[in-house]
């Protein structure tokens, strides 16, 4: 038997008790009918409002039940998004790993092609300048690590000569990101040789635009000259077809990194 019941049973009792002493015997029936009326009507009423409250305390409790509910799926789809977006990044930077090795691996191909091509180079004595540019320079210059935007082809430079002024062009001029040159080549067909008056006219072109760095070529020699503050120093002189075995001491004079920072020692006070 529930608590309410047992209330309920009392309270009957009770008033029963009530009546049959307190009245006399005659009333006994009408008092003893109205107590059990009102005795049930009480009961319904109390049973209508515990049920109404408990009614209202289990859609409550199913409330409370389904706000978890949908706050633990919020958490569990803000997680899966995280974990989504974590995993995503992790597979982008694999593939960005990947295909950079891979693009170094195929410049490392080319470049010992290109290396192996110079054995025998792909031009003759009486190719012209512009043939070297394209054959030889360009690759060069990509091969030691500058964009084709870093490069410009015929850039007029002042020249003081004596007490005249006047302007030449650069054959090529290699700049940085911030557009401070960083190298210098003067190219000549292969019928011409390289020399002095070359060296010389490369430096004034260096010179005059700031560059740490200059080169002069024919095809068939190579010469890279770094900018001193006494007097320049020809750190490389060699045939083309030595270029393979002296590859990594060309990269480390005019490769990228290295020029620039040649660069920014010139500027520095």
């Amino acid at each position: 038997m529930s608590n309410f019941t047992t209330t309920i049973v009392a309270l009957s009792f009770l008033i029963i008790f009530v009546c049959v002493v307190m009245l006399s015997p005659q009333e006994h029936a009408e008092v003893l009918f109205f107590a059990v009326v009102t005795t049930a009507i009480i009961s319904s009423m109390i049973a209508f409002r515990m049920g109404r409250e408990g009614q209202a305390e289990t859609v409550k409790q199913q409330g409370q039940k389904i706000e978890g509910l949908e706050d633990m799926h919020e958490r569990d789809v803000l997680e899966f998004q995280q974990k989504t977006t974590e995993l995503k990044a992790t597979h982008e930077k694999t593939v960005l790993e990947l295909l950079s090795r891979k693009a170094d691996e195929l410049r490392g191909v080319e470049l010992e092609y290109w290396l192996q091509s110079l054995a025998n180079p792909p031009w003759t004595r009486d190719a012209r300048e512009i043939e070297i540019e394209v054959k030889f320079v360009s690759p060069l210059l990509r091969h030691l690590g500058y964009r084709t935007e870093d490069m410009a082809l015929r850039v007029s430079v002042p020249i003081q000569e004596g007490s005249k002024k006047t302007t030449r062009e650069a054959d090529w001029v290699v700049r940085n990101e911030k557009g401070d040159a960083l190298l210098v080549v003067e190219a000549k067909a292969p019928a011409k040789p390289l020399g002095e008056n070359v060296a010389k006219q490369a430096r004034s072109y260096a010179f005059r635009l700031g560059a740490p760095v200059y080169i002069t070529t024919n095809g068939n020699q190579l010469e890279i000259f770094q900018r001193g503050v006494l007097e320049d120093r020809c750190a490389i002189s060699c045939d083309t077809n030595q270029l393979a075995e002296k590859w990594e001491t060309i990269q480390g004079v005019a490769g990228k990194e290295n020029v620039q920072t040649l660069r920014e020692s010139l500027t520095t006070p």
